[in-house]
């Protein structure tokens, strides 16, 4: 039977409970693999994976390959709106319980961001707090880099931008990314006197804001009113990563 569209993965995750509990790995016997098709055009990709295992941590997929679903039939999913390079994170996620890539295992924030917004529709909480813990990892390593300015405007400017676009207003995705921004402001507060990162931090800042409101006088009013804060007596709360966890995580 031909692969489903990509309309069908989303009934599947609408018909089970966010809360159901995770289904135990197997490792005894032999094992089957479903087979997911990734991307469109020359992004395409088939990824491999043990059915067991994608199932034990996704009710998403569990739903889908165990169900009643055309996926269940033919043990193979189409995901043409996921790119490649994300899915490929989840699946390493799978066998490894680790989120990097590359020779020095650093994924950009905006990377991260996607494989967030990818593991909130696969029913995956514990991976979604994960990418929280290491999208901080990633933005503080950015302050190593050598082009400092370039890296710090771009990743900070991809990821609100993708953020704003995609993740759901009540998102903790979304909060935390408010918060960042709210950060970058505050260091005129914090750091007074060190002009080379406070200003860059607040330059990457003020562009996200325009790419997000765009250029008028609501966004020069926002503007103005954060880099006020840093004459104010006010202190932003403790930045946890774990306020930005989402329920369910085992």
């Amino acid at each position: 039977m031909d692969d489903t569209s990509p309309d069908t993965p989303a009934s599947a995750s609408a018909v089970l409970p966010k809360d159901k509990s995770k289904k135990e790995l197997e490792f005894r016997g032999v094992q089957s693999f479903v087979t997911i098709h990734t991307g469109i055009g020359d992004q395409k990709e088939t990824f491999m994976v043990p059915k067991s295992l994608i199932c034990c941590y996704s009710p998403f997929f569990d739903a889908a390959f165990n169900g009643q679903f055309v996926e269940g039939e033919s043990q193979s999913m189409i995901l043409e709106d996921v790119e490649s390079e994300i899915f490929a994170l989840l699946v390493r996620w799978l066998y490894e319980n680790q989120i990097w890539q590359g020779d020095d295992g650093m994924v950009a924030a905006v990377d991260l961001a996607k494989l967030w917004v990818l593991a909130e529709r696969c029913l995956m909480p514990q991976l979604q707090n994960q990418v929280i813990d290491k999208l901080g990892d990633s933005l503080t390593l950015i302050l190593g880099f050598k082009n400092l300015k370039k890296n710090l405007i771009i990743a900070t400017q991809e990821l609100v931008e993708y953020v704003d676009h995609t993740a759901g207003d009540e998102t903790p995705l979304k909060r935390y990314c408010v918060q960042l921004l709210l950060f970058m402001f505050s260091l005129e507060k914090e750091v007074r006197g060190s002009i080379g990162i406070v200003s860059l931090h607040q330059r990457a800042a003020r562009i996200c804001m325009e790419q997000i409101l765009g250029k008028g006088l609501a966004t020069d009013v926002i503007k103005s009113l954060m880099t006020s804060f840093g004459h104010l007596d006010l202190v932003l709360p403790t930045w946890n990563a774990k306020d930005y966890y989402v329920n369910g995580s085992n």
